[in-house]
């Protein structure tokens, strides 16, 4: 609010009055400093405000050394002179209307400002903050109930927030944190009361992350709970996925979902879906969800009361599970067997997913969960939870991904993921090129011209280091469809725990003594997986696909085009993917030791599959052997 006399006032001040009119406007206000403090800066400023304002601040602080401090240079002056002319105006409306609750609030302040001072060595560059937090809270009688409802408790909480080793927080956020739960309905003075009870870095987060809890509060509730569990991953897959819910994630897993849009169906539409294969239900739900923005597949999605209460069930026993499976006590885990897992899935981020409602804060809470975010170029986002150990939690992972609308296979037929495995480079040449001619991750699209005329390199990051683990980082899959990709990260899991054990056998080929039998026995699974592999190929006329001399990473050109005629004879486009491939005959089956397979794909699916049956056959003996903890499968 503008003043004119008080600007006339003060222009008078400074042409006729001089310093010496200014330090008695300074003492009729209260406040005493040196003569030597004061700066022809310093006092400029001070010529901004009104006397309303510096007797207001001269009420609020009263001790002279405090005074220094609030318009020490080493903060800045401006900050000082915005800050008291902020506490003026919020206090003015007092002055007017009754004086003396004004001197009341005035003396609050001060005796806060004094408590707060009494904790410990304020540091001078803040102080004009502090007494700024501390007038507004005050100021205002549900904060001052909030904030403990007296000096003291003012000024010790305070002092936690903002006088912390974690780095400060901005004082008008933190208000405007609070004032908006308070605005909430479901938001009492004592449940924002109990925020600050919670361990000082857990306060900051939330503090920090207006745009998640601030516009969602009862996300809050959702942390909170976490913070009394043991935090383990199962519990980290329990919190993301309500924190999901709060941001508005779909409630319902896509299985639950699809039986609620099967029974809206028309009956005619209801019959005609019935009759059609695997694909064409897969596609009949895809078309469904392309034509619901996602507002409405929410809305039906909370719509069954019942499914959403036995989907609450549903999850808890996942998140069990996977706390079961991430036991870092577990005999395949300390034996060293279970390698790390991780992966990065690149997908659409537009209003049709889940990802539109998701703010930069929210990532940023997640990324102490280990669910870790980037962007993936081309208008999609990234997400890459882990590391786990366990390959049946990354599976459980990309399932709830897909349930609350991240990931959405119904609306897109390709989204770019790398696989992570905790091990060396070593042999995982068979890995990769065996989810490309097992079509479970990747697309024979994805190959450019330039690949097909000169050869295709896959490319593998090695050498970096992970949460628990050194690992590999594997380049570049395609995600098409839901079934296709549990089966490829099933197999990569499994088969690179095998892969561990055979990098540590090499290691010990001199002496094999100090290792434990079920880790020869994994070793042993990966040989006999390699050798089908290379036997299978060879007799499609892939001769040597797995080595080219010293460079391990390429396929060439030749190699590469024949591997790409086999795949798209059994997979020769996208409704077929949805098939058997053993019930797709082509004209080059591959057979070895008397066995036979129609194609190239149904032979790398079985032998895979096959070798991850014989590692969860030794993952459960080792289990019941040393009385493990969890018994797979069962």
């Amino acid at each position: 609010m503008s003043r004119p006399l008080e600007t006339f006032r003060s222009w008078e001040r400074k042409v006729f009055g001089g310093e010496e009119a200014q330090n008695t406007r300074l003492a009729e206000a209260g406040i005493h400093l040196q003569e030597e403090f004061i700066s022809r800066t310093l006092s400029s400023y001070l010529e901004t405000l009104s006397d309303h304002d510096l007797h207001c601040l001269g009420e609020m602080i009263t001790d002279p050394e405090q005074q220094e401090w609030f318009f020490s240079s080493a903060y800045g002056y401006y900050d000082a002179i915005e800050t008291a002319k902020v506490l003026g105006r919020l206090l003015e409306s007092s002055t007017e209307k009754d004086p003396e609750k004004l001197t009341h609030q005035l003396l609050r302040i001060n005796l806060t400002i004094s408590e707060f001072v009494k904790i410990g060595k304020v540091p001078e560059r803040y102080f004009n903050r502090y007494v700024h937090i501390v007038g507004v809270i005050v100021e205002d009688p549900s904060l001052y109930i909030i904030f403990g409802g007296n000096p003291a408790s003012i000024a010790d909480k305070i002092q936690k927030i903002f006088n912390s080793s974690i780095s400060i927080i901005d004082s008008r956020d933190t208000i405007d944190f609070f004032r908006a739960l308070l605005d909430n309905p479901d938001w009492t003075a004592e449940s924002a009361r109990s925020l600050l009870e919670l361990p000082i870095k857990d306060l900051k987060l939330i503090l920090g992350h207006k745009d998640v809890f601030g516009e969602h509060p009862e996300a809050i509730d959702v942390y909170k709970s976490f913070q009394s569990s043991s935090r383990n991953w199962g519990d980290r897959y329990t919190l993301f996925r309500d924190l999901c819910l709060t941001v508005g994630g779909l409630p319902l897993s896509t299985t639950s979902l699809s039986k609620l849009l099967i029974k809206q169906m028309s009956p005619e539409v209801r019959t005609r879906y019935d009759q059609r294969d695997s694909a064409g239900k897969f596609l009949t739900i895809s078309a469904v969800r392309r034509r619901l923005d996602y507002d409405a597949l929410r809305e039906i999605s909370s719509s069954d009361h019942s499914l959403c209460r036995s989907e609450v069930k549903e999850q808890l026993l996942i998140a069990e599970r996977i706390a079961q499976d991430e036991n870092t006590d577990l005999p395949i885990i300390t034996m060293g067997i279970a390698a790390t897992q991780g992966y990065e899935i690149e997908y659409p981020s537009n209003p049709g997913t889940m990802s539109a409602a998701i703010s930069e804060g929210f990532e940023e809470v997640t990324e102490a969960l280990g669910i870790h975010w980037g962007s993936g170029g081309d208008g999609c986002a990234e997400i890459a939870p882990g590391p786990f150990y366990h390959p049946e939690t990354m599976i459980a992972y990309l399932k709830l991904m897909q349930d609350l609308g991240l990931i959405d296979f119904h609306k897109y037929k390709g989204m770019t993921l790398h696989f992570n495995p905790g091990v060396g480079k070593e042999g995982l040449k068979h890995l990769i090129l065996a989810q490309y001619l097992g079509n479970t991750l990747s697309d024979t699209t994805m190959f450019s011209n330039f690949s097909r005329e000169y050869g295709f390199t896959f490319k593998t990051c090695d050498g970096l280091l992970g949460d628990v683990d050194t690992y590999t980082e594997c380049k570049s899959f395609l995600c098409v469809t839901p079934a296709e990709t549990e089966l490829g990260l099933a197999q990569i899991g499994y088969l690179s725990w095998a892969l561990k054990c055979h990098q540590r056998v090499e290691e010990y080929l001199v002496d094999r003594t100090g290792l434990p039998d079920q880790v020869k026995q994994m070793a042993s699974v990966w040989s006999r997986y390699v050798d089908n592999l290379d036997k299978g190929v060879r007799s499609v006329g892939l001769d040597n696909l797995f080595y080219n001399g010293d460079d391990d990473d390429s396929v060439p050109a030749r190699k590469l085009n024949k591997m790409i005629v086999l795949i798209d004879e059994a997979v020769p486009d996208y409704q077929a993917r949805f098939k058997n491939p053993n019930s797709v005959t082509t004209p080059n089956p591959v057979v070895i030791r008397g066995r036979r397979w129609p194609n190239i794909v149904a032979f790398a699916r079985s032998i895979g599959n096959e070798a991850v049956e014989e590692i969860k056959s030794i993952e459960r003996d080792i289990n019941v052997s040393t009385g493990g903890l969890h018994t797979p499968g069962v």
